[in-house]
């Protein structure tokens, strides 16, 4: 399996602007891969070690960041173990929209997709789950 394969995959969906896979366990906290022109290559470790916090009522207070990018946490199932997804949405600012972003959670990584501004986080999770699904079924 080729990790720029998963990338060009979700990116040719229709609303999907940018994406990354990013490892999630401890001290493996790095972006793996991303798309070359997107925010999500620049995911810190700090920032995965936040989303991967077990005192979660927190990043409803605080929202989270992702590639410096401050996000709103809509939806938080990233540690249920049927879903594993979470729904964010970025801050607007005077220059930018707002966009949905779906982050689904395998045993390894976290995979994070961004949508146009006009898409539904729904929309996203159809991407971020079969992602995940051929993810796992690779032992990742």
């Amino acid at each position: 399996m080729s990790w720029e394969a998963v990338v060009d995959s979700i990116m040719q969906q229709d609303n999907v602007i940018d994406c990354a896979i990013v490892g999630c366990s401890p001290g493996q906290e790095s972006v793996w891969v991303s798309f070359k022109d997107g925010t999500f290559l620049s995911i810190t470790s700090a920032e995965v070690k936040a989303l991967m916090t077990a005192e979660r009522s927190s990043l409803f207070t605080n929202g989270v960041t992702l590639g410096n990018i401050k996000c709103t946490v809509l939806r938080d199932m990233l540690f249920d173990s049927d879903l594993g997804t979470m729904d964010l949405k970025t801050k607007a600012t005077e220059n930018e929209p707002t966009y949905c972003i779906s982050v689904a959670k395998t045993k390894l990584a976290l995979i994070f997709v961004k949508g146009k501004a006009e898409s539904h986080a729904g929309n996203l999770n159809v991407v971020v789950d079969r992602t995940a699904k051929n993810l796992r079924s690779f032992g990742y």
